[in-house]
Parts: structure tokens; sequence; C-alpha cells
């Protein structure tokens, strides 16, 4: 059961991973332009924070 939460979160990271990957292409894409950017980096933030809860759920699983 472990191995499959995992599996889970693990999937998770990744998509979470390609949503980061996006926001912060746009984001860079629009650095002139001060409004869309913000918003821009306040996505690739909350994704970049996504992925570390992700981790902190991976490394914290094997131990439970």
């Amino acid at each position: 059961m472990k191995t499959l939460k995992i599996l889970y979160y693990r999937i998770k990271q990744k998509g979470a991973n390609l949503c980061l990957y996006y926001w912060r292409k746009k984001a860079l894409a629009n650095i002139e332009d001060m409004k869309k950017w913000n918003v821009y980096f306040k996505h690739a933030k909350y994704w970049a924070d996504k992925i570390t809860k992700y981790n902190i759920t991976i490394c914290k699983e094997p131990e439970s």
C-alpha cells in the first residue's frame, strides 16, 4: 500500500512539475508587462509549493 501511495504522489509531482514549467515559461515571456508577469509568477510559485509538499509526503511515506 505504501508503494501505491508513493507512486500516486510521484505522478502528482510530475503533473505539478509540468504546470510549474508552463507558468514559468509564460512569466519569462511576459517579463516586460509587470501585471501579467506577477500573475504568472504567482501561479508558478503555487505549483513550486505543491511540488515541495509532494516531495515531503513522498519522503515521509516509507517511515509511516
